[in-house]
């Protein structure tokens, strides 16, 4: 084999193996992204099941109870509001317990409530009791309860898992760009003297460095188009394995996560080439054998 297939084989392996660890790369941030955003998602599944509920006083008139919970359910922070009558309570208790109650002169033990399910950005402790405290001076409301205990948990729960997510994401940030880098140095240094030649002919800087941006601007592009695919593929298997990881990850949210993956190839790749080869550029040519 001629010395020129040799280079040629050389320089092909060279890129393979740069776009190759450049696509794990993206893949490992990907899925880090995809962790992110399925935990998000059952975070706004959860903060939707809370609110409050409003108890109105006995025998208060039914028209004024639908009133007061079409004014609820036109709030702004409220993700729905569902009226239930006395009748209806005492009927799912019953249900619920498997025969009739034992009511004394067949009165019925219940009031007409409201049960208010306040939309995620308001699911906090301090929005929801703003918002209890505005209807509980409403007429005809007799209390308000608030699930106070279990609002202060998911809120606690969501900011420890906010805060490890966000710290994961910062280490594979810096380590996915220090991997990339190294990946893509040690690709422009096999080519240094090719760098060097081109200076010695008289090229300038940026008509040399223009092919090696190029170049690292494609591999990342190709690295980000394979990191999205398996990352598809991954979010279709666990869909198979269980179908809530269709509910938690959308296809809307996994395109956003491959265009991300493929802007951010392209943009660390094109980014580190243009410094690798800046580095080249300015050293002679006896450093070359040191760097």
């Amino acid at each position: 084999m001629s010395g020129q297939g040799i280079r040629k084989i050389s320089t092909f392996g060279s890129r393979l193996t740069s776009t190759v660890s450049v696509c794990l790369v993206l893949l490992l941030m990907g899925v880090a992204a995809m962790i992110a955003l399925a935990a998000r998602s059952v975070g706004d599944d959860v903060r939707r099941n809370l609110g409050f509920t409003v108890r109105m006083e006995r025998g208060c008139d039914s028209i004024a109870v639908r009133q007061l919970s079409e004014r609820i359910a036109a709030d702004r922070g409220v993700e729905s509001a569902v009226y239930l009558s006395a009748d209806s309570i005492l009927a799912a208790e019953m249900a619920a317990l498997g025969g009739d109650l034992a009511l004394e002169a067949g009165a019925n033990p219940y009031s007409a409530e409201i049960e208010v399910r306040v939309r995620p950005s308001h699911a906090n402790a301090d929005s929801i009791d703003a918002m209890a405290a505005v209807y509980e001076m409403a007429d005809g409301v007799d209390e308000i309860v608030s699930e106070r205990a279990v609002i202060a948990g998911v809120e606690r729960t969501m900011n420890r898992l906010r805060l490890v997510l966000i710290i994961i994401a910062a280490i594979l940030l810096c380590v996915s760009i220090a991997l990339i880098n190294n990946t893509v140095s040690l690709s422009i240094y096999s080519r240094r003297f090719t760098i060097h030649t081109m200076r010695l002919v008289g090229a300038t800087a940026g008509f040399i460095r223009a092919p090696f941006v190029r170049a690292g601007a494609v591999n990342g592009l190709v690295a980000g188009l394979g990191a999205s695919a398996l990352l598809c593929l991954l979010r279709a298997y666990g869909a198979t394995v269980d179908p809530i990881v269709a509910e938690c990850l959308p296809w809307t949210s996994m395109a956003a996560v491959c265009a991300g993956a493929i802007v951010a190839g392209i943009a660390i790749c094109a980014l580190t080439s243009y410094f690798a080869t800046n580095r080249y550029l300015a050293i002679s040519y006896d450093e070359m054998f040191l760097k």
